[in-house]
């Protein structure tokens, strides 16, 4: 149905880890290693637990850096879409983590995506909260409106001197 493409540097693990516990579908992950030797442990580790966890549609690839001074976002991105088998990609920053329930709405929704896909490309809005707590995170769109309410949540990018043009587009109120 859908594939999630993304990449991430080592450190952001912890982020990776969150998407597979949040989405049941295919996941493509780059991992750019800036220090193979002392980063590759931490990557085998969570391979080893996806493993136990009976997990098994995913596909994560270690690129290791020649400049770990850079990060090289469009190369990485482009790897992560090269394997990607589902008709459906969804391309997703590894920091917005994806709703829980987000796989099921859209393989419910198939024969409709795939149709509109031919034409189309989907925007999904994007929110970010004030806790850095996997546990605050919402799980559904009413989770997100009390937080929303008690200003632990908002749009992205939306507050001050934040780039805010870059997600005007979306129609929250609507949403």
């Amino acid at each position: 149905m859908a594939t999630i493409s993304t990449h991430l540097s080592a450190d952001r693990l912890d982020r990776l880890r969150m998407y597979f516990d949040r989405w049941a579908g295919p996941i493509v992950a780059v991992i750019y290693l800036r220090d193979v030797a002392r980063e590759q442990p931490a990557v085998d580790r969570l391979v080893k637990s996806l493993r136990a966890k009976r997990r098994r549609n995913f596909l994560l690839i270690a690129a290791a850096a020649r400049d770990p001074g850079l990060y090289p976002a469009n190369l990485l991105r482009n790897l992560a879409l090269a394997p990607v088998e589902t008709e459906l990609v969804f391309f997703l920053d590894v920091d917005l983590i994806p709703d829980p329930g987000f796989y099921a709405y859209l393989a419910g929704r198939g024969d409709e995506l795939r149709a509109m896909a031919e034409t189309r490309v989907f925007t999904v809005p994007a929110f970010q909260v004030t806790s850095p707590l996997e546990a605050d995170l919402p799980v559904d769109q009413a989770d997100l409106e009390e937080l929303m309410g008690r200003g632990a949540a908002r749009p992205i990018l939306s507050g001050k001197g934040e780039f805010w043009e870059a997600f005007s587009c979306l129609n929250y109120d609507r949403w």
